[in-house]
């Protein structure tokens, strides 16, 4: 039965390990922070790993580990016991096959309270963590991290928190366990043995100390020696043409295998390390095994034969068990790196918070739609010198009316919307409807307002999930009710004779080819979506038909025209399709208004070279 367990466990630590090399295989360079986490672990993240679970819950899941030992090695003990109390009578193998029933149902609890209850528990409170620290990340933070890094992180970290870790912290419970459980068998066997005992562990502790921190360096090694190799084979399949047309091929293979070479020392620098543990541990039993034998052959009634049995049994299987709690406590402390990275991004990201004075605004707001900019300068940064996108801007639009943003490339056109939407730093007074949004909260206030961005956001999942996004997880009967409007919607914008022609509304994205001027289109739809959802009465548009082209752009800004004639409008643009139609014509240059005109049938003309003249520019 132990056997039986260990080769289990050591066959599925040889599985996390080639999990692991397929995860890294997709590393380009070797990250710093992840270095730093490797050589440092404390208690804190610990703290944060098992912080989700329930104490009691952990309690249950201590108890049935160690009722699970002992019943492992129940055999065990009870043939001591057998053999102390009578080997002739039959009846005490009753007790033995009651042992191992409990041990059989045990062993399904165990699994059951751990996998099925504890970890989900874990992995979906890490998860929610990390997911509140992205989506409240300001957006300077956002737009300078690497998507990959994010993206590294969702995929491979959550991966070690929903698998690998939880089970090492596991593994390493039942190893120390297991350990103990043997050293009271050794005890069993002479009573002399507890003087040994402290020494034992301590010993290990000396040996864990040195083993986990050469375990660690060696992992930096590994992580610099595969770094040349990986960036090698990602650029030669990005130019492979390139290579086979000047004959490359011979040179590259022999710097490829002398790479490949280097980045193998480390494993076998492991491998001799782990080595040189085994033999360690198997110096340190053979020692126990001399003194238990010495002890009970040289002093009178230390041990009985019942007792010296089961400790000599005890000691066959004590350097197997240092040997994987010591290699899987190494494996949990790699490990806690991805806990200590979440607890650095946690701690390091840059998070919006909400005023002092933030009051949530009633459902109908805002009813009327009115905006007033007042000496308004933005930043992306806090630091004093950073540069001001928007310098001492002051306009006021009013309820139901189109206004037209222009100006150069860089002359903060989008930084007038991201300020809108309480997403740059920023002095001055922003009013919707006569309300502060620094006194609303970010949620609702982007919430009540419909956007419309210049690159389609694609979303995993069909056109109706496209077009509502935030209902994906609604049961089947509710989108049903929403399909007569999508539908209408989809009219609207031109898009339901492709879409139906290629499977309809419940047909993936992927499979429908939308071009890209569609998916724009598929983005007004959306807009209109979320318009009829929530009534909002501001609809910002940020050169979202930069990619169409006239004939499309038109049908675009009719469809505002008409379907959102009751709100107000903010276009940023450089095209002069909706020049001629605003009420309001605001110029930017260098992040300051250099001129704001209102529009008037008399006077379209003279929009229309200005307009001309933007799109020069």
């Amino acid at each position: 039965m132990r056997t039986a367990a260990l080769t289990s466990q050591n066959r599925d630590k040889d599985q996390d390990f080639e999990e692991e090399v397929v995860l890294n295989l997709d590393e380009s360079d070797v990250d710093e922070e992840e270095i730093d986490t490797i050589l440092a672990t404390d208690k804190s993240l610990y703290i944060l790993l098992f912080g989700t679970v329930p104490r009691y819950l952990l309690i249950v899941v201590a108890t049935s580990a160690v009722a699970w030992q002992v019943l492992s090695t129940w055999n065990e003990l009870w043939a001591r016991i057998w053999l102390a109390i009578g080997p002739m009578n039959k009846l005490l193998v009753v007790p033995l096959l009651i042992g191992v029933l409990i041990h059989v149902v045990n062993s399904a609890f165990m699994v059951w309270i751990w996998q099925i209850v504890s970890i989900p528990k874990i992995a979906n409170k890490m998860h929610k963590l990390f997911l509140d620290a992205v989506m409240t990340a300001t957006l300077p933070f956002l737009s300078g991290s690497r998507s990959g890094a994010l993206l590294n992180r969702f995929s491979q970290d959550m991966t070690l928190f929903a698998f690998k870790l939880p089970h090492s912290v596991f593994r390493v419970f039942i190893s120390l366990t297991i350990v103990i459980i043997q050293c009271v068998y050794l005890i069993s066997g002479s009573y002399y043995m507890v003087a040994f005992i402290p020494f034992l562990f301590g010993i290990l502790w000396v040996l864990q100390s040195f083993y986990l921190q050469t375990s660690r360096q060696i992992r930096i090694l590994e992580l610099e020696a595969k770094t040349p190799l990986f960036a090698t084979i990602s650029e030669t399949a990005a130019g492979v043409e390139h290579i086979r047309a000047y004959g490359w091929q011979g040179p590259l293979l022999e710097q490829t295998y002398e790479m490949l070479d280097h980045s193998q020392k480390s494993f076998y620098y492991m491998y001799a390390v782990q080595r040189w543990l085994v033999v360690i541990l198997n110096a340190i039993v053979t020692a126990i095994v001399g003194g238990l034998v010495s002890i009970a052959l040289l002093v009178v009634n230390a041990s009985s034969q019942g007792g010296l049995g089961l400790a000599l049994m005890a000691v066959i299987y004590l350097q197997a068990d240092l040997n994987f709690l010591i290699t899987e406590w190494t494996t949990l402390e790699t490990s806690l790196g991805a806990v200590a990275r979440l607890q650095s991004f946690m701690k390091d990201t840059p998070t919006e918070r909400e005023n002092d004075g933030v009051i949530e605004q009633t459902v109908t707001w805002p009813s009327r739609g009115e905006i007033e900019f007042k000496n308004v300068s933005a930043s992306y940064s806090l630091e004093p010198d950073a540069r001001q996108a928007i310098n001492d801007v002051s306009f006021q639009i009013e309820s139901g009316e189109s206004v037209a943003v222009v100006g150069r490339t860089g002359s903060g056109k989008s930084s007038i919307i991201l300020a809108l939407l309480n997403f740059l730093y920023y002095t001055g007074t922003i009013t919707i409807d006569g309300v502060d949004i620094s006194n609303i909260p970010r949620e609702q206030l982007r919430q009540s307002i419909t956007t419309i961005p210049q690159d389609h956001v694609d979303i995993p999942g069909t056109i109706r999930d496209n077009l509502l996004p935030l209902e994906i997880m609604n049961d089947d009967e509710d989108k049903k009710q929403d399909d007569d409007v999508l539908t209408e919607i989809l009219k609207t914008v031109g898009l339901w004779d492709h879409i139906i022609r290629h499977g309809g509304l419940h047909e993936p994205l992927t499979k429908i080819g939308l071009s890209a001027g569609q998916r724009q289109l598929l983005s007004l739809g959306r807009a209109l979506m979320h318009h009829a959802k929530t009534g909002s009465k501001i609809v910002i548009m940020d050169e979202a038909t930069s990619n169409m082209d006239y004939q499309t752009d038109s049908i675009m800004h009719r469809v505002m025209e008409t379907k959102f004639a009751n709100c107000t409008r903010v276009v940023v643009t450089h095209r002069n399709t909706v020049l001629s139609q605003c009420d309001l014509l605001v110029k930017l240059e260098d992040g300051k208004v250099v001129s704001q005109e209102r529009q008037s049938p008399v006077n379209g003309a003279r929009a229309d070279l200005i307009s001309e003249k933007v799109s020069r520019e």
